[in-house]
């Protein structure tokens, strides 16, 4: 079965826009509504006011009824796995069994931009440090999902790592759903994080710049990891994360391109989702048909970033009923 949720980038929305934007979700049959975890706005952190994804998470759960909430995804560099076992099972409870929970290991400073407007800039406002490692931050990944699910599997969890240590620490109440909610590990990393995924996912995503023919090598590396770690590959659910961009005319299509394109000229290396690799852009009958090039790929979750309501309605409205 393929499932579709939304992304909704809380850079400059206030809460009212982003309850209404959860609620029309729901009403159009999108299984989950994703927020980010970051502390700046994104692209522009010096204009772009963003609500905490947690605390704005907990809101919408009492907003909505039945749409799966999560981050996209929660930067375990940011709050203790205790601490995160804590407030997910917390949430989990608020609402009714409803969250899901994704994990990154923190970002990346590889090209120029991310080190101007990613994570590197909110770690040093916040003071938080940063590894240059990529196998350290992954590593420290893979200390807080074992770490968050002994507390949300014991009645008092003991963890000794080499980043995390917790000491008979109790987590009650615990998550309604049982084992524990549904773990997303994200990230495109052949040798260190799809190896994570492999023995720690309920649920891997790809972001934003993978083609089609790049989603079912990535899957092929995933499928080998598993088979290594005797993890049954068909248990983890595969996403894409992807900007879209829709209309009804073509003329409509490039006109919106081009003004996006515009919009962000100034920011130099950055691009929106939409026009990454991964996009899903075009008229109802061209998105339908990159939906299926992804399915086809492997790809059985979509989280989809709209750059409006009427994008989203569109969407809803004429792509999503070709997968009910």
């Amino acid at each position: 079965m393929i499932s579709f949720g939304v992304c909704s980038p809380q850079d400059s929305m206030s809460y009212q826009e982003l309850r209404r934007t959860a609620l029309e979700a729901e009403r159009l049959g999108f299984e989950s509504f994703w927020v980010f975890d970051h502390l700046h706005g994104f692209p522009y952190p010096d204009r772009q006011p963003l609500l905490e994804s947690w605390t704005t998470l907990s809101a919408l759960s009492a907003a909505t009824r039945k749409i799966r909430l999560g981050t996209l995804v929660t930067n375990v560099q940011y709050r203790s796995p205790s601490m995160l076992a804590k407030i997910g099972a917390t949430f989990d409870v608020i609402s009714k069994g409803r969250l899901e929970l994704g994990l990154g290991a923190g970002g990346t400073g590889r090209a120029d931009w991310q080190r101007r407007l990613g994570y590197i800039p909110e770690y040093e406002a916040y003071g938080t440090p940063f590894s240059e490692k990529p196998y350290i931050r992954i590593r420290r990944l893979d200390e807080a999902v074992e770490a968050i699910k002994l507390m949300w599997t014991r009645e008092q969890a003991t963890f000794q790592g080499t980043y995390y240590r917790i000491q008979n620490a109790m987590c009650d109440p615990k998550p309604l759903q049982k084992p524990h909610p549904r773990i997303w590990i994200a990230g495109v990393g052949e040798r260190f994080l799809l190896r994570l995924a492999a023995r720690h996912a309920d649920g891997t995503n790809f972001a934003w710049s993978l083609t089609p023919m790049d989603v079912r090598d990535r899957l092929g590396v995933l499928r080998r990891h598993c088979s290594v770690l005797g993890r049954d590959y068909a248990s983890i659910t595969k996403s894409l994360s992807a900007g879209v961009m829709i209309s009804n005319e073509e003329s409509k299509v490039d006109a919106m391109r081009r003004e996006l394109v515009e919009h962000y000229r100034e920011v130099e290396g950055y691009l929106p989702y939409p026009l990454r690799k991964g996009g899903i852009v075009g008229t109802r009958e061209q998105c339908l048909r990159r939906v299926m090039q992804f399915t086809d790929a492997g790809i059985q979750y979509f989280m989809l970033v709209f750059s409006d309501q009427g994008q989203m309605r569109l969407f809803g409205e004429s792509v999503l009923p070709h997968f009910r």
